[in-house]
This record gives structure tokens, sequence and C-alpha cells, in this order.
């Protein structure tokens, strides 16, 4: 890239409490709100990888999903379905990746798809308030005074205008993790710097039983815990199991506080998706008109696509334990033109079918159907991404291994545990623990001792291996 080309920039006004020195607020047009509504469309594993690079901040974990994703990368191809497994779960689709192609700064540096044709991502021309948890309003003559006495601010803010890069972005995507006030710490302690260690400060939430009805379907899993804290050293899983969290990375932000309900624990998250299911519908861009009329049961406005977006195609595990949805085929017809000079073909929007139609010149243009079809080499695990012939061990944060002994004996003796303190335990994991497992790596370094410690106090549930 030419070194000369200025860097793409957004201007963004901040409101600053003189006293406290804080943002109390930000007013942003359309370029930023567009930017910001982005995150919820990040898979969680763009997310790890993106956070994970150096910017005006150092690299930053998120959670265990930084372990899992680290797995994927650190794990042979010979254990994955097929060699493009790999690929897909280290550099994650976004379904809106055509929209997101519109923003005027985009920090997702995956490859997008070439054929896929997508509306606009834009809210409508209107001054967009942004306070310092990322909760997003719409401005009116009345919004930002209301704000102000609220927080019982009595004497006018001052007025900071800032630059937003590529850079800042990035930097805010950080901060929104590791932070409860995300515009504070980004531009008035710029000195702050996260440590690749720190974590969310938000203690796990259980997972409440009420929002899990389907709790009879269970996974067999065997885990080895020391018997001095209750602590999971690790898990000896089969492929199902793996496949599941893998299928963590795939998940978009906003469709992991929709199955979560809003709550993930993460209060950038769910403090941005809650303030965007409250918004009105009509400050964002409808999908194409057209569309609309023709295909009124497929189509999806932009808030609902950023609320519960979809998973990329063929990126959905077959499992009854996560309740997503996936992209379906986009629909194309074959757009065939002959003339004097021969015939060409080109796809284009499959709103309906043409018949040939004779211009004076002969020309003939037709417009057919077309179906796409998977790839015709079939594999025995449809819907999976690692192979069912294999067992793999998973630690406490989410890493994944082949499961040998040498590599159980390596990793006891990396934590320095004494064998004698150790013991065996089978346990079944339902949907509730599934949920509750996301849950926990968003903001835990240790997932599986948070969740599954609390059943081994049930004998119902709990067996222990002789």
């Amino acid at each position: 890239m030419d070194s000369t080309v200025t860097p793409k920039q957004i201007s963004l006004t901040l409101m600053v409490d003189r006293g406290r020195n804080r943002v109390l607020f930000a007013e942003a047009g359309k370029d930023f709100a567009d930017v910001l509504l982005s995150f919820l469309t990040l898979p969680l594993g763009t997310i790890a990888r993106l956070v994970s690079k150096g910017s005006n901040l150092k690299a930053v974990r998120f959670g265990c999903i930084s372990s899992l994703y680290e797995s994927v990368g650190n794990l042979d191809r010979k254990y994955f379905c097929t060699n493009t497994c790999k690929e897909m779960l280290l550099m994650t689709r976004n379904t809106m990746e055509a929209h997101c192609g519109n923003l005027k700064i985009n920090i997702d540096d995956t490859v997008p798809t070439k054929y896929f044709i997508c509306p606009k991502l834009n809210v409508e021309s209107a001054t967009i308030v942004i306070l310092d948890d990322l909760s997003v309003i719409i401005d009116n003559s009345f919004a930002s005074l209301d704000l102000l006495r609220s927080w019982g601010i009595k004497d006018a803010p001052k007025e900071l205008t800032v630059n937003i890069t590529q850079n800042e972005v990035l930097d805010l995507l950080k901060c929104a993790l590791l932070s409860k006030a995300s515009l504070t710490d980004l531009f008035l302690n710029k000195k702050k710097q996260y440590s690749v260690n720190n974590e969310v400060e938000d203690s796990y939430c259980l997972m409440n039983s009420e929002a899990v009805k389907d709790t009879k379907v269970k996974l067999k899993v065997k885990v080895t815990v020391k018997k001095s804290n209750g602590k999971v050293m690790y898990a000896k899983v089969e492929n199902d199991f793996v496949d599941l969290l893998f299928s963590f990375l795939t998940l978009p932000v906003g469709t992991l506080e929709h199955i979560l309900g809003g709550d993930s624990c993460l209060g950038w998250l769910s403090k941005l998706y809650t303030s965007v299911v409250d918004l009105n519908a009509k400050f964002f861009d409808s999908m194409d008109l057209k569309e609309m009329i023709i295909n009124p049961e497929e189509s999806m406005d932009l808030k609902q696509m950023l609320i519960n977006p979809e998973v990329a195609l063929h990126f959905k595990v077959t499992s009854k334990f996560l309740k997503v949805r996936k992209v379906t085929h986009p629909k194309y017809c074959c757009r065939t033109k002959s003339d004097r000079n021969g015939t060409s073909s080109s796809l284009t929007s499959a709103f309906k079918q043409y018949g040939c139609a004779t211009s004076s010149s002969n020309d003939c243009k037709v417009r057919s159907r077309v179906k796409l079809v998977d790839h015709p080499k079939k594999f025995d695990e449809v819907g999976a991404f690692v192979k069912g012939v294999s067992m793999f061990m998973v630690t406490d944060d989410l890493v994944v291994k082949p499961f040998s002994l040498s590599s159980i004996v390596s990793y006891l003796n990396e934590s320095n545990v004494d064998f004698d303190d150790l013991e065996e335990r089978i346990i079944y994991v339902s949907v509730k623990e599934v949920m509750a497992i996301l849950k926990a790596s968003l903001n835990s370094s240790s997932a599986l001792t948070t969740v599954l410690s609390p059943l081994f106090t049930s004998t119902k549930r709990i067996k222990v291996e002789k």
C-alpha cells in the first residue's frame, strides 16, 4: 500500500465532563454509527483474531475464545473433516460482509466472498448519541439535555472533536471487551495499556434455567478434577463436543446475544445489542424494496439482521445444542445474451424469471433460474468440523488438543499438579451447560470449572469412575 495515501477518517464529537474527566457521550453521524453497529456482525473467532493484533493498544485476549481460536491453528489438518475446515474456522465468514464492505472503515480482514451482493448497511442521516458504555440512541432536540439532567450535570460539558482511523476502531473493539467506559478509556486515558492477560472484570453469570427449556439432550464427558479445589484440569471428549466448541467461533455477536437473551455478561455486548433492539426500525435503511415485494417471506429488515444474524453457509454444526439459523444459498438467474458477436452469460439477482425477448436488432436475452449445489463429494461427518474417529483433550481454558497419554502427562507436569490429587468423573452435559460454557468462555479463563464444578455435588448427574 502506498504510504503516502491518507488513512480514512471519521470525525466524532465527544462531550466531556470537565470535573470527572470522563466522556459523557459522543455525537456521531451515519459513518461512525455504521462502524459501531457492524461489531454485532463479527463472528467471535474474527474478534479473537483482530484483538490479538497490535494497534495503538497492545494485543488483548478474549476470554477462552482466544485459546479456542489458537487451538484451531495448532491442530493438525488430519483431524478435520476436510482440508478447508481449518481455514474456515480461522477466517470465519461474516454473513453481512457485503454490507460491511460499504463501511467507511472496516477492520474485518476476512477475504470476502466475491459473488454475494447485498443492500447497504446504513443508518439514516440522523445524529446518533453513543454513551460511554456504547449504548446507542437516536438524538432529538431533547435527548442530549435529558441525559445531562439525569446525570446531574450542571455545567456545560467540554466539546472535543476527534478523528477516528482504522487503528482507533480496533482500539475501540479492544476497549469494549475490557472496559466499562470504552470511550473514556480510548480517548482520555490514552496512556492506559491493557496487558495480554487482562480479562473482563465482570463475574460469571449463571444461566437462567427458565431460559433453557430443552435439557433432555446430553453429551457424556469424562473430566479430570483436582480433589483439593474442584478445578477441572481437562476433559476427555469426542468429536461432537469439539464441534460444539469450535462452532462458538462462527457465531456473530448478534447471534450470541440473541441466544443468550441479551445477557452475555460482557457489558459492551449487551449494552450495544439491547440498545439496537430498542431502536425504531425506521432509522435503518430497508432492504431492497423490489426484493421485499417479490420475496416477502424471505426478506428481513436490517435491524433483524443485526440483532439475530445468521451463521454463514456451511459454518453451522449439525447439533441440537445451539439453536442458530444459517444462511441459505442465494438465488440467482443466469442471464444469457445472444447477438451478432456471439453468446455471453452472467449471474444476476433472481427477482423473477424472464422469457426470451427479441429486439429489432435480433438480440436475444434469456434469464433462467440457477440452482447452486454443494460439492458432489460426500463426507460421513456432515455438519461437522472434526473427524468422528478421534478423541480430544479440552483444558479448563478451552485449549483443544488430540488426546494422548504423552500430552496428558506433559500438560499435568507443566501445571505442577500432584497426580494423587486427581480424580476422574463422568458427567452429562445438557443444553443448559453448553449455553453456560459459551457464556463463560467470553469472560473467563476457566470456563469448564466455572460451569461444571457445581455438577460435582449432584449425585444424580455425577458418576465417579472407579
